[in-house]
């Protein structure tokens, strides 16, 4: 990243700013030292799609297993085991 900031003239964290906006919209892929374009056309496997959009994801998902845990605790709770 300190070599596109510096071909760039920008700071890395403005690279690193940008990469992470890029992520979010799903235009590029993090890698380990780096980033890569994910081309809309092509088939992107499913390691990849897990971490796309991780934050909007966790959200839609949070309400969903908090009911699953109180679900659970109530239902060991009548079936006389211990909550939790």
């Amino acid at each position: 990243m300190e070599q596109l900031a510096g071909d760039l003239s920008v700071s890395a964290h403005t690279i690193r700013r940008d990469i992470n906006a890029l992520c979010q919209e799903a235009k590029l892929r993090r890698l380990h030292g780096g980033a890569e374009f994910i081309e809309s056309s092509r088939n992107v496997a499913y390691e990849a799609r897990a971490v796309l959009n991780y934050e909007a994801k966790k959200a839609i998902n949070l309400p969903r297993v908090l009911n699953l845990k109180a679900a659970r605790a109530v239902s060991q709770s009548f079936c006389g085991r211990p909550a939790g």
